[in-house]
C-alpha cells in the first residue's frame, strides 16, 4: 500500500464524518453507497460500525487533490479515489457494497446469449483444427 493508499484508509476509517444527530447517532450516518470498512471500528463514538460518511469521502478527494496538485473535484482525483479504494477492496480494508455491484450487471437477451455462445464455440473448433 502506498503513501495515498493509507492516508486515504486512514480518512475513510476515522469516524465517520456528517451532520449527525446525537441521540441516534448509528442511524443518522449519511454514508457512501458504494464503500464500507471491512471491520468494524474498534473504538470511539462510531465503534461497531462500517459506514463511510459523506465528509470522510470529501476529505479524501480534498487529500488526492493536494497529493496530485489537481484541482478539488477534478475527474482525476474522483478516478483516483475509485481506484484507491478498488485497491483498498483488494487488499481486505474495504468491501464494496453488493447493491452497488448489482448494478453493474447486464441482462442480455436470448438472442445476445446465443450469439456468444456460437461464436465461443466456432472459436474452439478452429483451435482445434
Amino acid at each position: 500500500m502506498d503513501k495515498l493508499e493509507k492516508e486515504v484508509y486512514e480518512i475513510l476509517s476515522n469516524i465517520p464524518i456528517d451532520i449527525i444527530e446525537e441521540d441516534d447517532y448509528q442511524q443518522s450516518i449519511t454514508s457512501s453507497d458504494r464503500w464500507y470498512l471491512t471491520s468494524p471500528r474498534e473504538n470511539g463514538i462510531a465503534k461497531g460500525t462500517t459506514k463511510i460518511g459523506i465528509f470522510n469521502i470529501w476529505l479524501a478527494v480534498k487529500a488526492i487533490a493536494v497529493a496530485t496538485d489537481k484541482p478539488f473535484g477534478h475527474d482525476n482525483t474522483v478516478d483516483t479515489l475509485s481506484t484507491i479504494c478498488d485497491n483498498l477492496s483488494n487488499y481486505g480494508f474495504l468491501k464494496e457494497s453488493p447493491d452497488h455491484k448489482r448494478n453493474r450487471f447486464k441482462l442480455i437477451t436470448n438472442e445476445e446469449l446465443n450469439d456468444k455462445r456460437e461464436k465461443r464455440s466456432s472459436a474452439n473448433q478452429s483451435s482445434n483444427d
